[in-house]
């Protein structure tokens, strides 16, 4: 691990800037019969577990397996031949830049992912790419150094069933990315976005035309499940308005619902008590999740540190007009922090229904 340098400088800055006011004060509840020495502590429940579709997940580390898939590489990428891999297409400087690259591959009837890149991916979409401003490399991996990694069943926890419905949600962080990488401001301090064909003055905040959205509703989608697998996911109404995020009232941020096969969570679904959840701005083991080794290599934070934090769809409105960031869930599970939208160190975590069997 790095010792206290510029970068840990600068994200402790980005953090105090960003992680904000959680605060609750706990007190121990009355006892009804008058004692309060032995309080029952609260009793988690208990999750029931599926698995569906899959994703590169852990890192492949046996040897014979690495050597074995790097028969299948004829060829490494570059920015000017991509040599038959896909480009991740990375935001730098605001720019979108060939410096990383992916191939799927097969062995002995498993799938695996192979990683390449030419230079680090940094933590957020308008800084420049350089080991300063990534994790990448703290996260043990390294420039120009083939990687492979598995792909595994996805684990999903079941939250609720009803009406022949399943809600699920993933229980890892699967990949890290910021939820809108393309972002404009005016004289007042809005941040807009165009990205995804968004029509003019789209706050950068909305979900709809987000870089999260289309991610997680065409790539992930696509990569992570059979033709079979989806039609068993459910086409849902994804709510987008003031009512599922952190706000009591209507907010210009506001925006339509959308219709998805798969989506991010959020505030509201993650604080819904009937799910298991705890209130907001409370800490929440169950909400705590944990990355996938696929996820550090795409420059997840927090390691080394401990903090696993992860997107919701949902809008703020603390540094409100400015429209420049989202709730997230914090390393200990609580829902009161915010990150900028051009975080792409901030973990990834689906939710979608699928129909009971």
């Amino acid at each position: 691990m790095k010792s206290f340098s510029l970068k840990k400088l600068i994200v402790v800055f980005l953090l105090l800037i960003s992680i904000c006011f959680s605060f609750a004060c706990a007190t121990t509840p009355p006892n009804p019969d008058g004692d309060t020495g032995n309080v029952p502590q609260d009793v988690p429940p208990t999750y029931e577990y599926v698995y569906m579709g899959s994703y590169p997940q852990s890192k492949v580390v046996d040897e014979q397996t690495i050597s074995l898939l790097s028969t299948q590489i004829s060829a490494l990428p570059n920015s000017n031949n991509f040599n038959g891999w896909t480009d991740y297409e990375y935001y730098v400087s605001n720019q979108k830049k060939s410096i990383a690259f992916y191939k799927d591959l097969t062995l002995n009837e498993n799938k695996y992912r192979a990683v390449y890149f030419t230079s680090y991916r940094p933590s957020a979409t308008n800084l420049n790419s350089t080991a300063t401003f990534s994790y990448v490399d703290d996260n043990g991996y390294q420039t120009n150094t083939l990687y492979f990694f598995k792909f595994e069943p996805i684990k999903w926890r079941v939250l609720k069933e009803e009406n022949g419905e399943t809600l699920i949600l993933a229980d890892t962080i699967l990949d890290a990315f910021a939820f809108q990488p393309e972002l404009a401001s005016d004289a007042h301090g809005f941040y807009f976005t165009k990205f995804n064909n968004a029509p003019e003055n789209t706050y950068a905040c909305s979900y709809t035309y987000s870089y999260l959205r289309k991610y997680l509703t065409t790539t992930f989608y696509n990569t992570a499940f059979t033709t079979n697998e989806k039609i068993n996911i459910v086409l849902t109404e994804v709510i987008n308005d003031h009512t599922h995020s952190d706000q009591q009232q209507g907010n210009a941020f506001s925006s339509a619902p959308t219709y998805d096969y798969v989506f991010a969570p959020s505030v509201k679904e993650l604080t819904d008590t009937s799910y298991g959840f705890k209130p907001y701005a409370t800490f929440d083991e169950l909400r705590k999740q944990a990355y996938s080794d696929y996820s550090l290599c795409q420059g997840a934070y927090g390691q080394n540190d401990g903090e696993a934090r992860w997107w919701t769809r949902s809008f703020t409105y603390y540094i409100g007009k400015y429209s420049k960031m989202a709730p997230t869930v914090g390393y200990n599970g609580e829902i009161s922090s915010y990150d900028y939208i051009e975080y792409t160190t901030t973990g990834v975590v689906p939710m979608m229904k699928i129909y009971a069997e």
